[in-house]
């Protein structure tokens, strides 16, 4: 078998040679370069995607927050309107002024005019029960304090033609099943229009810890002895 034979000049050889390594290495720089592009734009693409999902946690954290701010808002106007409502409930009257005051004029006599009329709410402390003994035989077992008693007092002034009036006025409020702790402050001469009459203080309560149902004066009596 015979051998090639290279006729080539060296210089050709030689000339040949470096270009094939000039298109090796080119290849090898564009491959290069081809990667790092890549690399490039496959890092840039998840960057972006990143910065996106930043922006969107950042933009959902915002409208959280609002409405974490708009919840909490709303819970504190909640509250507002729970303490307001409670408070209402405390002093809310099972009776109204307007009641109380036809109940009085029900029983004032006419003989009676009445010059002057109050209405304060007030809360009575109850009175402690237990005796000194007793409180110190309970000191170990201290009981919870118990809750005021609300009440209305009705204070009225006026004049009447005699105490025999007022007697009347006083009684008519004691036997009256809206009114309590009826009492006659004073009572004192006074001239008017030429003569003589009484003029008068008369202060009583209503327990607005209880409930009261009011009928009209040709119903049938109730029979819990309600007003």
């Amino acid at each position: 078998m015979s051998r090639p034979i290279d006729l080539m000049p060296a210089v050709c050889r030689d000339a040949l040679n470096r270009r094939r390594m000039i298109r090796r290495w080119t290849l090898v720089y564009l491959l290069s370069a081809t990667t790092l592009f890549g690399t490039h734009w496959f890092l840039s693409l998840a960057n972006r995607s990143m910065a996106d999902r930043r922006d969107a946690l950042a933009l959902k954290m915002k409208i959280t927050w609002s409405r974490n701010e708009v919840v909490n808002r709303l819970l504190a106007e909640i509250s507002e309107v729970e303490a307001m409502v409670t408070r209402y409930n405390r002093l809310a009257w099972p009776v109204r002024a307007t009641e109380a005051i036809d109940a009085i004029a029900s029983v004032t006599p006419p003989s009676v005019t009445l010059s002057e009329l109050s209405i304060t709410p007030r809360e009575e402390k109850p009175a402690s029960r237990s005796s000194s003994k007793e409180k110190t035989r309970k000191s170990a077992e201290p009981e919870a304090p118990e809750a005021p008693r609300p009440i209305m007092v009705i204070e009225m002034e006026g004049v009447a033609n005699d105490d025999a009036a007022v007697a009347s006025l006083v009684s008519g409020l004691d036997g009256h099943a809206l009114f309590s702790r009826v009492t006659v402050d004073f009572t004192r001469a006074k001239p008017l229009e030429g003569r003589e009459v009484r003029n008068f203080r008369v202060t009583c309560e209503v327990d607005l810890s209880l409930r009261y149902q009011f009928v009209s004066a040709d119903a049938a009596p109730n029979p819990g002895g309600t007003p």
